[in-house]
């Protein structure tokens, strides 16, 4: 997929290829104090995480039912903290991840 980056106008900014994500189902993103984009990839079962220029610098998550693990993450949210909090739909559980210095 693509992320478009919007001016208040509408007029583009730019755009990111996310190709470093499976498939974004009804993508669902979240944005970072620092800037970063936080992307969950409901297929890969993880959460891709981007620099404010759209590179990728990490990802976390993986198959299962266990600490850290999602069977198919969809919602995100970051708190002022940095905290981010990953919906699970099909787990039904909302994880919270601890802020990355």
């Amino acid at each position: 997929g693509i992320l478009w980056h919007l001016a208040a106008d509408g007029t583009i900014v730019k755009s990111v290829s996310l190709t470093s994500a499976g498939t974004l189902e009804g993508p669902h993103l979240a944005t970072g104090r620092d800037g970063r984009l936080y992307a969950t990839d409901p297929e890969s079962f993880r959460v891709v995480v981007l620099a404010p220029d759209g590179a990728p610098v990490g990802q976390f998550g993986a198959e299962g039912n266990g600490p850290g693990q999602f069977r198919k993450p969809l919602g995100i949210a970051v708190s002022a903290e940095g905290q981010v909090f990953v919906v699970d739909t099909l787990a039904c559980k909302v994880t919270a991840f601890a802020a990355v210095p």
